[in-house]
């Protein structure tokens, strides 16, 4: 029941953010299909080609306000932001940011800060950077027979946390 209501809230905010959109551009935007299917490290993807957003239920739960205000904008503005500069955007560059920052008035933050230890089968590791780095079940017993994974950051390898 719970997760039903957290769901409506999301979708309550995706038209909020469109009609933002709307308004701040003078055109009409489709409301995108929503999915609550994510797993893993990730909170939400958006595909701007087939105007969809997906969300993580997990993070969704434990993190509730702030997942609603903060994910739901960052993913919405990937939709948005190519409709209105063109396809060959950066991800994350200044005219994603215009929209989080002067359009949704959300800071423009790149990586959500939720605490992964919530998740299930989640393993801990680390390289040269601060933040520990969580690697998924599939990824964990990979790592487990020689596959590296290297850091974003860093470009180092992970290594197991003890």
């Amino acid at each position: 029941m719970l997760v039903k209501m957290l769901e409506d809230a999301v979708v309550k905010r995706v038209r909020v953010l469109i009609c933002l959109a709307e308004t701040r551009f003078g055109r009409m935007f489709q409301m995108p299909s929503i999915r609550f299917d994510l797993t893993g490290t990730c909170a939400g993807t958006a595909d701007w080609v087939n105007n969809e957003v997906r969300f993580n239920t997990l993070f969704l739960s434990h993190h509730q306000q702030h997942f609603i205000t903060h994910t739901v904008a960052h993913e919405v503005a990937h939709l948005v932001a190519p409709l209105i500069y063109g396809s060959r955007i950066k991800p994350h560059g200044k005219e994603w940011q215009f929209v989080m920052e002067q359009v949704f008035h959300c800071p423009a933050e790149r990586c959500h800060q939720y605490d992964l230890a919530t998740l299930n089968n989640q393993r801990r590791y680390h390289c040269h950077c601060a933040q520990p780095i969580w690697l998924g079940p599939i990824q964990h017993k990979r790592a487990q027979q020689g596959i590296r994974y290297i850091c974003k950051q860093c470009r180092q390898p992970l290594t197991a946390a003890v």
